[in-house]
């Protein structure tokens, strides 16, 4: 950002700008004038002002119409303007914080000259020293301050109803003369200019108003892709880490939601993944591809519980890598989450449309098979990594400011590499889970069962519960890089600019809500929590534990039977014999005329519907063909 002109010219507001003529003849005398000592730097401002800047600190020209408090604050807007949107060549050159000064803090000169009157009695004259002309043209030059914002050569401002007008700043050969021959002086008494350049003072440039902090970076704007966030391109101040978009608070608050969604959604991708992956047995082809969607999910998961256990338990240290700079691509473990999500993202989503795609196959053409899964895991292997190795190649895995995570940087890149491709893949994927629904409704409306509803459910809550997740991301990412960060720059710095020259230390930004926020954290990291809630609280994952080396084990079943044999003994059966307990047998042979009775193409219908029961896994053993070939392919449709 430039160095903004409205909030210099509001700050120089009190100096015309009209040029004078240099060679004026008389500078009128404040007969109210008096020398003070300067009152010193206000101790609740947010840096160092003159204190040890003037030439005679225990004797600074005071106007009659002014006062030293007026003074500073206008010195304290100059300081401010500088101190954040100041070069640093402005701002290391000793002269321009002693000019600054030297402007408004004048030396006091006490002339005492005899009375005309009375001889035994003497007259006080004060006047002051300007600073002169060609020390103002130096720092001028050197900040970019234009002539149209502060002209070293205007007319000063205390005398401007004079015909002849009179130099704010005198140059080094014009001296300020006063006539003194009403008071018994000279009528062409003369005071030099001040040259600050000859004086040893200098100024401690290295300090920010708080919250700011300094920087010494070389270059602008390239330190924004080492993690710094500089106030301009010309300061050397920047934000601190996190910026401060949020209040401190808020910002904690919004680091403690992330790693708990983070940890949720981590240990529910890992119980889901040592369910299907760990603990089946793959039977089918689709079991595979379930398994290798849910694995890929896991990864994700991981991607955002390293952040936390990398920043030390917090992911707001993870970001902040020191309280003026943030991560940045330069980190090997930030291109290595950014890459482990990019790759996580796009195998998930590809095996997302394959299982889509193979359900939807199963359920139209169930009596012919398919067996592609090799040619599947090439394909997504080869597609996911070339989507991930090229933002390697290009170097382009960082992290963009605002952000809880490494990935992309830059939307030249983001939008064509990760958004538009995964936009692509969901959609194919959502039309296979219409075109699924849509069979099951034709399957349900031809053997006249009910629950149309139920069926139909689940897949539309897993459609929409994704869909919302990614398309609030791409909301997120455009609104953010387009909106948010136009709108920071545009208003939200000068307002902040404002705000801390104004002495105030919680001043923010501004951009997005926290609620907006929120949002975007719970839609970045939910996903293994969906793989939870669909996957880990149904019949099949129950039985694949019930399975399990955990639950069929010799110990277990030691304990197991014993529990057993007592619960027998104390509640012996109530209906049937011991031999026929809660009389199955009955129940079968009503269960087996009724099937004898039904219609075959009715039998498939009604197998078709048992089988794309989500989460189902049936343990019967006698199923007509059809059903067993149906099911052996359809499993549960994924939420991603």
């Amino acid at each position: 950002m430039d160095f903004p002109r409205f909030n210099v010219v509001v700050l120089f507001a009190w100096l015309p700008l009209n040029s004078a003529a240099t060679n004026s003849i008389y500078y009128p005398i404040d007969n109210g004038a008096k020398c003070e000592p300067y009152i010193g730097d206000r101790t609740d401002f947010n840096f160092n002002l003159c204190q040890g800047l003037l030439t005679t600190p225990d004797s600074i020209y005071v106007g009659s119409s002014t006062n030293q408090v007026e003074m500073r604050s206008k010195v304290e807007g100059y300081f401010g303007l500088i101190m954040l949107l100041g070069s640093k060549e402005c701002k290391d050159n000793p002269n321009t914080f002693k000019n600054l000064c030297s402007f408004v803090f004048r030396e006091c000169v006490k002339i005492e000259l005899n009375s005309k009157t009375n001889s035994t009695s003497t007259n006080t004259v004060i006047v002051p020293r300007r600073t002169c002309q060609e020390n103002c043209k130096e720092s001028t030059k050197l900040c970019a301050i234009d002539k149209s914002m502060f002209d070293c050569e205007m007319a000063d401002p205390i005398y401007t109803n004079l015909s002849t007008p009179l130099p704010f700043l005198p140059p080094s050969g014009s001296p300020s003369l006063f006539n003194l021959t009403d008071i018994g002086g000279q009528s062409n008494f003369s005071v030099q200019c001040l040259d600050t350049s000859a004086s040893n003072l200098a100024k401690a440039t290295n300090q920010c108003p708080y919250p700011l902090v300094y920087a010494d970076y070389p270059g602008h704007p390239a330190g924004y892709y080492k993690g710094y966030f500089f106030i301009s391109n010309n300061s050397d101040c920047v934000l601190r880490c996190p910026i401060p978009v949020f209040a401190e608070r808020d910002w904690h608050k919004l680091f403690v939601f992330y790693d708990v969604v983070s940890y949720f959604s981590f240990f529910g991708s890992v119980f889901i993944f040592i369910t299907y992956v760990g603990l089946s047995k793959f039977k089918t082809n689709n079991e595979r591809n379930l398994a290798l969607f849910l694995t890929h999910i896991t990864i994700m998961s991981i991607s955002g519980i390293l952040n936390t256990w990398v920043g030390r338990g917090s992911v707001g240290d993870f970001i902040c890598q020191s309280e003026r700079q943030t991560i940045t691509g330069d980190s090997r473990f930030c291109v290595f989450n950014a890459f482990l999500f990019q790759f996580g993202a796009f195998s998930a989503s590809l095996w997302f449309v394959i299982m889509c795609f193979e359900i939807w196959y199963t359920i139209t053409h169930f009596t012919r098979k398919l067996e592609l899964f090799k040619y599947y895991f090439v394909a997504t292997l080869f597609l996911a990594s070339l989507f991930s190795f090229i933002p390697l190649g290009l170097q382009t895995y960082g992290y963009n400011q605002g952000n809880f995570m490494c990935m992309i940087s830059g939307s030249n890149y983001a939008a064509p590499l990760f958004w538009i491709p995964l936009g692509i893949l969901l959609s194919i994927a959502t039309i296979f889970l219409f075109m699924i629904m849509y069979q099951i409704y034709v399957i349900v409306k031809a053997t006249g069962r009910s629950g149309i509803f139920k069926l139909e459910i689940k897949p539309m809550v897993l459609v929409f519960s994704f869909y919302c997740s990614f398309v609030y991301s791409v909301f997120w990412n455009y609104y953010s890089e387009h909106v948010i960060t136009k709108k920071i720059a545009e208003e939200g710095i000068p307002r902040f600019v404002e705000c801390l020259l104004m002495g105030n230390t919680d001043c923010i930004l501004g951009g997005p809500t926290f609620g907006m926020m929120v949002a975007y954290i719970f839609f970045l990291r939910v996903y293994g929590l969906y793989g939870l809630l669909i996957y880990g609280f149904n019949q099949k994952c129950l039985t694949i534990w019930r399975k399990s080396i955990f639950i069929r084990n010799p110990i277990f079943g030691y304990f197991n039977s014993k529990i057993l044999a007592k619960s027998t003994k104390e509640a012996p059966s109530r209906e049937g014999s011991a031999a026929n307990p809660s009389g199955l047998v009955a129940s079968d042979s009503k269960a087996s005329k009724k099937d004898t009775e039904s219609p075959s193409a009715k039998t498939d219908l009604e197998s078709t519907i048992k089988s794309i029961s989500y989460g189902s896994d049936s343990d019967s053993e006698e199923q007509d063909e059809n059903s067993v070939k149906l099911q052996q392919r359809v499993v549960s449709i994924p939420p991603f």
